[in-house]
């Protein structure tokens, strides 16, 4: 008995200072560095445009980017992988059978082997092509600010992704108008750890796991929060308000006026929504001179 309770001190004591140690690397608590005002204080909802506006434009398309900034969305949301020959380029899933038509690990193949197929929209395919995250920014960047959806199914390491995705955007001055997000927890502390000029959102904080959030350093702590609308309770709009993060909070993916109504009873005003005639009225008043 007295064996196991050594052994058991002994493993509180390296797990105390393994805490401790973290905390010391992430600069301790209390609140972190102000984001851009055009990201928190606005007079007008942030709507992010679900994958572009889709439909009958192509997910992750140019048409759906053009057709985003004709509907007047202040912001889109695209989902990036990072392709063999290193291009970050706009696509949703792992394989590519749905959005392709083809067999095929999307990551796993040259950008050139990619736009060799047209995009698929509801399983048919169109004239859309898949493009690179530079041709996106290249082509809209003054139009939106970009929530940048990093899905880590490459073989590439994080570290490499983190790396290419600041020299990405230092070389394009996107950084105060890209949101990286990821529900990987490690990627979003690495980033804001080694990388802190870059504005990082960590996905899936549901309940009851927000009530751990102020655990977390101020130097790896995420800039932004989301989870799904629906994981939303009185209890979470509580906590979001009392701890400061109802500005740093993203709800997705809003699909309908009934889903709108219910977020924006919670003073929530950052969502990701797919497109339709429910967003008239939020899109023509922001967008009024």
């Amino acid at each position: 008995m007295r064996i196991l309770l050594k052994v058991l001190l002994i493993l509180l004591l390296f797990l105390g200072s393994l805490f401790g140690l973290v905390v010391l690397l992430g600069g301790g608590y209390g609140a972190k560095p102000g984001l851009p005002l055009h990201l928190i204080e606005r007079t007008s909802p942030l709507i992010f445009a679900h994958r572009g506006a889709v439909d009958p434009a192509p997910e992750n398309s140019a048409a759906a980017l053009r057709q985003a900034r004709e509907r007047h969305y202040p912001a889109v949301e695209l989902d990036i992988q990072i392709s063999r020959d290193n291009h970050f380029f706009l696509f949703h899933d792992r394989t590519t059978d749905r959005l392709l038509g083809t067999p095929g690990h999307a990551s796993r193949m040259d950008f050139s082997d990619l736009q060799q197929h047209d995009i698929r929209q509801n399983g048919q395919p169109t004239a859309a092509k898949v493009i690179t995250l530079a041709q996106a920014v290249g082509d809209f960047g003054d139009d939106f600010i970009f929530y940048l959806d990093v899905k880590r199914y490459s073989d590439k390491d994080l570290v490499q992704i983190a790396e290419r995705l600041d020299r990405f955007l230092g070389q394009h001055d996107l950084y105060d108008r890209v949101i990286v997000s990821s529900a990987h927890f490690l990627f979003t502390s690495y980033l804001e750890y080694r990388y802190p000029r870059i504005i990082t959102c960590l996905e899936g904080l549901k309940p009851p796991s927000h009530h751990f959030f102020s655990l977390i350093p101020r130097g790896f702590r995420p800039d932004f929060i989301a989870t799904f609308h629906h994981q939303i309770d009185d209890d979470y709009a509580a906590w979001l308000k009392s701890s400061g993060m109802l500005p740093r909070y993203i709800a997705f993916t809003v699909k309908d006026s009934t889903e709108l109504a219910k977020i924006r009873h919670w003073g929530i005003d950052k969502f990701i929504a797919d497109d339709g005639a429910y967003l008239d009225g939020l899109l023509n008043s922001a967008h009024a001179p």
